[in-house]
């Protein structure tokens, strides 16, 4: 996986989309169970578990569309806490899932994309010999006759 990628808000995206889809089966069992008892009872929460399923699945979408594109983190960032909060209502994962999947979101929002994986440094032309410093020369440090400052130097104010 590039280094470039909001992994931390992948993973609590998917720890969340796992928690919600494992209540919707809970849900789903239960109102399997509650159709054995009395039937009519089953059809509220077995549409509840179906849509904490569908829900749990969208988290877990959304975290990988944020593998696969991710310069739309913030989009998917807001449609997680979105699906977050909807998926309150069906019980949000034991009630655990739905901050889990804030979390998610709000990391996914708060993900900078370094541009540069590298950074520049400053390499001088010359090697230092064994007498001289690390201070660059124009920080006082003797310079070689002949030797030129890479870095440029800032301009003199004028008199």
């Amino acid at each position: 996986m590039d280094t470039n990628r909001p992994k931390l808000a992948i993973v609590v995206t998917v720890i969340a989309g796992a928690l919600v889809v494992l209540d919707g089966i809970v849900l789903w069992l239960e109102g399997a169970f509650l159709n054995e008892i009395q039937p009519g009872l089953w059809t509220f929460t077995i549409f509840l578990g179906e849509t904490e399923l569908l829900e749990g699945f969208g988290l877990i979408g959304l975290a990988l569309v944020t593998v696969v594109w991710p310069r739309s983190h913030v989009y998917t960032g807001v449609a997680i806490i979105g699906v977050s909060l909807v998926s309150l209502i069906g019980g949000g994962g034991f009630f655990i899932g739905t901050p889990i999947g804030i979390v998610g979101g709000i990391l996914s929002i708060i993900f900078r994309i370094q541009y540069f994986a590298e950074p520049r440094e400053y390499l001088p032309s010359r090697a230092l010999s064994a007498d001289a410093s690390a201070v660059p020369p124009s920080a006082g440090a003797t310079q070689e006759p002949g030797a030129v400052d890479q870095l440029p130097r800032e301009r003199e104010p004028s008199p």
